[in-house]
């Protein structure tokens, strides 16, 4: 951490109360000090200390890399008394890669049920086959498991997450609207 002191009378040294961990921060104090009280001049600070090393983000520490591309698929499942889910495709990902466009996909039946009886049915998204408009600027972030596999919030309120699919179970995901 890096100190000042402030010479006060031209002879003895007060501490300032303040600390700073780069130059930067210090060389600041001191320029607004100088236009607050014309009668001081550089000579009349000493910097005490060291300058602390510049740390990585607290995000990006031991995380592994979030990368999305055009064309995964991001799977949502929600509902407090239906199980309902929803497939997502990613159309656009931003150039720096922390936001992505999504569109929703239809989805097909994969074992003769139907979403709108008690047993529900299995389904699977249909590729570039998209209902609905496209959902702009989702921010990407990790999820809460180990992995920290990619997420976004679909609605914006933060209780309805979609999570990137690593590949797509071909026997589908249980899904109905019954009531």
């Amino acid at each position: 951490m890096l100190g000042l002191e402030v010479r006060n009378d031209g002879t003895r040294w007060m501490n300032v109360n303040k600390s700073w961990r780069t130059m930067k921060g210090v060389e600041n104090y001191i320029s607004n000090a100088l236009k607050r009280y014309p009668w001081l001049t550089t000579d009349d600070f000493r910097i005490t200390g060291t300058e602390e090393t510049r740390r990585k983000p607290r995000n990006t520490m031991n995380a592994p890399s979030m990368d999305v591309y055009e064309g995964d698929v991001f799977m949502c499942s929600w509902g407090y008394s239906m199980s309902l889910v929803d497939f997502y495709q990613v159309v656009k990902v931003s150039k720096t890669g922390k936001s992505v466009n999504v569109r929703k996909l239809a989805t097909k039946i994969v074992d003769g049920g139907c979403i709108c009886s008690p047993e529900g049915a299995h389904v699977v998204p249909i590729r570039d086959c998209f209902v609905g408009d496209e959902l702009k600027n989702k921010h990407i972030k990790g999820d809460y498991s180990a992995k920290h596999k990619p997420m976004f919030s679909v609605d914006g309120c933060g209780w309805r997450y979609a999570h990137l699919m690593e590949q797509i179970d071909p026997n589908g995901y249980y899904t109905s609207s019954w009531d």
